[in-house]
């Protein structure tokens, strides 16, 4: 492993999150996959199955959702269904799924949806065909609450940082998020910016290479001035 600095943490130290860069640490474990069939279910497009989650991610997220308290989840980017379908199946509560994609109709001819409701789960879900950042400021202004947020919408810097920004309003504390393609820059841009300013957040040792995890620890009492390079 070379000694180069996470591009998240910005140096040599060991670092959970970007194995890339730094080492992980010797005490990580890997998350058990306990949940094969889900994926092996859900109609996705041979021509287009790069836009899904692929079924190692899958299985993770599934035992990873199982493993916390996750009543109310949310979801930005639903596509075919697959990440909504394993997180509604792992959850142990009877809270409801919000998922946002303005493109389920026009993009992905409702297959999200028919996987959804040939599993079963279509119920479990409370579906915003809008943009996130016209949905979530809604949601935050309704006093919507949520344990775990997966993000995979737009994956352009400012929309991912918007999408942090109002599910991190919503989250309880001891609440995860969950970036989906932490081998994009601009998602390791804003994993930057969460750990050089939210110190109501804190990084979750890295189990999966795919996604970088955050729990929220406390409520942000940043000064209004605040800034720290990132």
């Amino acid at each position: 492993m070379g000694s180069t600095a996470c591009e998240i943490c910005k140096h040599d130290l060991a670092c959970p999150v970007h194995e890339r860069a730094c080492p992980q640490p010797s005490n990580s474990q890997e998350l058990v996959h306990i949940k094969p069939n889900i994926y092996d279910q859900l109609d996705i497009p041979e021509s287009d199955r790069l836009t899904s989650i692929r079924k190692d991610q899958a299985e993770y997220m599934y035992e990873f959702v199982s493993q916390i308290p996750a009543y109310n989840t949310l979801e930005t980017g639903f596509a075919y269904g697959c990440s909504a379908a394993h997180i509604i199946s792992a959850k142990h509560k009877n809270g409801f799924h919000t998922v946002i994609d303005p493109n389920q109709e026009s993009k992905y001819n409702n297959i999200g949806f028919r996987n959804l409701v040939k599993l079963r789960l279509a119920t479990k879900i409370i579906f915003r065909n809008t943009y996130s950042y016209l949905a979530l400021p809604d949601m935050v202004a309704g006093g919507q609450i949520i344990d775990f947020a997966f993000l995979d919408g737009s994956h352009l810097f400012e929309d991912i940082l918007l999408d942090f920004y109002y599910s991190a309003m919503m989250l309880t504390n001891g609440g995860y998020i969950m970036f989906d393609d932490a081998w994009m820059k601009s998602v390791v841009k804003v994993a930057q910016y969460i750990v050089a300013n939210r110190k109501d957040f804190t990084l979750i040792p890295r189990t999966h290479h795919n996604v970088i995890v955050f729990q929220k620890i406390g409520s942000d009492e940043r000064e209004w001035n605040h800034f720290e390079p990132f």
